[in-house]
């Protein structure tokens, strides 16, 4: 995924130069048009321009902070509960067990490992549902997790591909 944004950035150099040659800077109020692309500015026709605008004012086009959408924070949190669901049921934990692990056993951490990674909840919600004291645990235990590498136990491996939707 990386190559698409430096491809993406190799491009808008290169037409950041082609237009300093043919023009001077490229600016406009100011602002390169890199800086204006990473705003979430947009390049086209006063056509598009007023397209755009209009889909905005219609709702079809979602503003900056779409990600924290009420829509969009239901939908992870579903994701994420099916998660822990099934985290349960594979493991044969209570609700009580899964937020009151023993120590050294890495389920929890599985669990909260594959909610991040397969959802956009917060970091937050995780150490809430999960007992997990705070954010900065969740990531911790996420990071250590993770060292484990192919070192896990057969039944935390089995949890890993088992697909939940």
């Amino acid at each position: 995924m990386s190559h698409i944004f430096l491809s993406l950035f190799n491009f808008i150099d290169r037409i950041d130069t082609w237009i300093r040659d043919e023009n001077g800077e490229p600016s406009v109020e100011s602002s390169v048009y890199q800086d204006r692309l990473s705003r979430g500015w947009y390049w086209g026709t006063e056509w598009f321009k007023e397209t755009l605008l209009q889909l905005r004012e219609a709702g079809v086009v979602p503003n900056r902070t779409y990600r924290s959408g009420p829509m969009l924070k239901d939908h992870a949190e579903n994701q994420a509960m099916l998660i822990m669901q099934a985290g349960m049921k594979h493991f044969g934990l209570s609700e009580e067990a899964l937020v009151t692990p023993l120590r050294g056993d890495i389920t929890q951490a599985a669990i909260a490992a594959r909610i991040f990674r397969e959802t956009t909840v917060s970091q937050q919600w995780i150490a809430e549902q999960l007992g997990m004291k705070s954010a900065p645990n969740v990531s911790q235990q996420n990071r250590r997790f993770r060292k484990f590498g192919n070192k896990l136990p057969k039944n935390i491996k089995k949890w890993q591909k088992i697909k939940i939707f």
